[in-house]
């Protein structure tokens, strides 16, 4: 059985105010990066399955989905969820 777990990371930089969110496998420490998102401080991160996940506004398939909103043509530019943080 896999484990996996997202953190998410908010940073300013060559493109502008962004949040990234990166896919780590517990067991073999594998990382990468699955959602980069401008205009987006604190994504909410949603699991909706063991292999789906909901980070903002985007529904991503761990093992073949990457949102980057740089590749998006139809970015609307509208601020994603915030992580509830209480």
């Amino acid at each position: 059985m896999e484990i996996n777990v997202i953190k998410t990371y908010h940073f300013e930089g060559i493109y502008g105010r962004a949040a990234k969110a990166t896919l780590t496998d517990l067991k073999t420490d594998e990382e990468k990066t699955i959602y980069f998102n401008d205009y987006d401080y604190d994504p909410q991160v949603i699991w909706v399955s063991n292999k789906v996940v909901k980070i903002g506004r985007e529904k991503l398939n761990i093992n073949k989905d990457i949102y980057n909103y740089r590749l998006d043509n139809e970015n609307n530019r509208e601020l994603p969820p915030p992580k509830n943080n209480s």
